[in-house]
């Protein structure tokens, strides 16, 4: 259900898009340029539509890049993601896990 929600919009705004569910819940994963993006959809309590959200970014290490390598692209995706939710569910929590090279 969430990830109806977003995947319309992620498709307008990302490219290579994945999607599939797992035994936590529903994923998301995309690029926008060399930021591969992925949204984590945890279904806490499923009765009760009770989820969670966590935003990663990743990319390909290369020794020139430092820390904060698709910050940017997060905070981007976050407010995105936050902004599409909050109208459709209450107390939506949207949280940026850390970057990984």
């Amino acid at each position: 259900m969430v990830r109806d929600q977003l995947l319309p919009l992620i498709s307008s705004k990302y490219e290579h898009i994945q999607t599939g569910q797992e035994d936590w819940g529903w994923f998301l994963w995309f690029r926008r340029g060399r930021v591969n993006l992925g949204i984590d959809i945890y279904c806490d309590e499923p009765e009760l539509a009770a989820f969670r959200i966590l935003l990663t970014s990743r990319r390909k290490w290369l020794p020139f890049y430092g820390l904060g390598v698709g910050r940017q692209e997060l905070e981007e995706l976050r407010e995105l993601v936050h902004t599409h939710l909050t109208g459709w569910a209450e107390g939506v929590e949207v949280k940026v896990g850390p970057e990984t090279q």
